[in-house]
């Protein structure tokens, strides 16, 4: 018994390292991509739309990814020389 919390207590921190989103309904981090397998998730593929399933309380949901941060180029802060 103590051996399955301590394993999905593993996967919870992985899912967390990996940046998969938290469930709306419970606010659980142990999800897990779900297949797409419907025509709905086709339509949400191509939105950028990803499903997932909570282990928790089985609820799907879609997720778009997080858009990345824009790092500046490294000579842009550089004074310019005339």
């Amino acid at each position: 018994m103590a051996d399955k919390a301590l394993n999905q207590t593993t996967e919870v921190a992985q899912a967390i390292a990996a940046g998969m989103p938290a469930c709306p309904i419970c606010a659980g981090r142990n999800v897990r991509r779900s297949e797409s397998v419907r025509f709905e998730d086709k339509v949400m593929g191509w939105l950028r739309y990803t499903p997932y399933r909570c282990r928790t309380c089985q609820h799907r949901f879609y997720k778009r990814p997080e858009p990345h941060a824009a790092t500046p180029h490294p000579e842009s802060n550089q004074p310019t020389t005339n």
